[in-house]
């Protein structure tokens, strides 16, 4: 009987051995089961905000599309910038020539100011001739000839000459 005893009690601590390595599988199986319930909650969460978020783009989206067919209204900001210094050059750029331009604009009103002053001494050159002419015709008529046709040739000079800055210079 002792045999059977020693066989009994041998099982017995075979058997608390095993169910003390059971108890130690089962808690580990149930600390897995637990985080893999915690993970399966977590994506569950994490996928239902994905939906959420991809509403919200889409949203988002729809609110922010240009209202316009023109593809500069839509640009990311990197590329507005971009364009904003491109355009701030050229803006530079056509400053530096206004400027130039200003200062040409200033010689030629200087040039045209020389021009109808010669204009003017023109003027009173043509009125002059033709009171010369007018005499040189008197002169002619009582028989004075060469003074009046040397009259007559300046009078025909200067009327070419007026005539020619009328047409450069167009004075009312």
């Amino acid at each position: 009987m002792s045999g059977i005893k020693a066989l009994l009690k041998q099982q017995k601590n075979e058997g608390s051995t095993l169910i003390e390595e059971l108890a130690v599988q089962g808690r580990d199986l149930t600390r897995r089961h637990q985080g893999i319930q915690m993970q399966v909650d977590e994506l569950k969460y994490l996928l239902i905000k994905n939906a959420e978020l991809r509403r919200s783009i889409a949203d988002l989206s729809m609110r922010h599309s240009p209202t316009s067919d023109d593809p500069n209204l839509a640009m990311p900001l990197a590329q507005t910038q971009a364009v904003v210094r491109n355009k701030e050059a050229e803006l530079e750029d056509l400053d530096v020539q206004l400027h130039g331009l200003e200062a040409e604009v200033v010689q030629g009103d200087e040039h045209l100011a020389d021009l109808e002053e010669s204009l003017r001494q023109l003027e009173t050159e043509k009125i002059q001739a033709i009171r010369a002419a007018k005499s040189a015709r008197r002169d002619q008529e009582e028989g004075n000839n060469e003074l009046a046709d040397d009259l007559e040739v300046r009078g025909r000079w200067l009327k070419a000459v007026y005539e020619t800055m009328q047409i450069v210079l167009p004075v009312n």
